[in-house]
């Protein structure tokens, strides 16, 4: 064994001192340094020889009594009495509100050698036009009837209207008709469930037509239309 070179330092002293502090405290190399006091470039050699290591913590939520067994129930009403296997869910469509920005600050483009840079221009990068929309997805699959494949996207609509602009600006005139953003309710998830994603799933899902029963999942939420009432 080859015991050249100048003795490795003890430094377990040093490091103990981490156990009094809190996780949340040294969650980067310089924050755990300066709790127990060697230098940050000390601290990723021993890192490296093993002597710490590092984990991530992911956020669960947090389940009381009832929503676990709110959990097993739900897992429960999916399996087959028969044949003891879980059902394939092929009649379930999830219904799902998603934010996006319009614009990004920073994009990645491909060009050829003798093409301009792409140029744009932000009033403000702290105030970025933003839409949500609605998605509705169900399970993939091969659709016997027709004998195609069925890709599982029902369809994504804006959650907008456009209304005649009160004031004239240098880019349109006065009662130019322009997207306004609506608040997300009760009553206009219910407008587009009725005129958006209904018709939508009678149009496109396998077996609409047929009297399937199609069970329409909306991202947890409790309903939005009472059973048995008209809209």
């Amino acid at each position: 064994m080859d015991s050249t070179g100048r003795p490795r330092a003890d430094r377990s002293r040093h490091l103990e001192r981490l156990r009094a502090v809190d996780p949340i405290n040294r969650d980067t190399g310089r924050a755990a340094a300066q709790a127990c006091f060697p230098p940050p470039t000390t601290l990723y050699r021993e890192l490296r020889s093993g002597n710490l290591r590092v984990e991530t913590s992911v956020a669960k939520p947090m389940l009381s009594e009832t929503n676990k067994q709110q959990r097993v129930a739900f897992s429960v009403a999916h399996v087959d009495a028969q044949t003891h296997l879980f059902s394939a869910m092929e009649d379930v469509v999830h219904v799902d509100e998603k934010l996006f920005y319009l614009s990004k600050v920073k994009r990645r483009y491909i060009l050829l050698p003798d093409e301009p840079k792409h140029s744009r221009q932000l009033k403000s990068k702290q105030h970025i036009p933003k839409v949500m929309i609605l998605a509705a997805v169900a399970r993939p699959r091969h659709d016997p009837v027709t004998g195609r494949f069925f890709d599982g996207k029902i369809g994504v609509w804006a959650i907008l209207t456009h209304e005649p602009a009160k004031h004239s600006s240098r880019n349109r005139p006065v009662e130019t008709m322009v997207p306004c953003a609506v608040s997300v309710s009760k009553t206009s998830d219910r407008e587009m469930l009725i005129e958006k994603v209904l018709p939508a799933i009678q149009e496109k899902f396998p077996g609409a037509n047929e009297g399937m029963l199609i069970v329409v999942q909306h991202d947890n939420a409790h309903p939005m239309m009472r059973r048995g009432r008209r809209p």
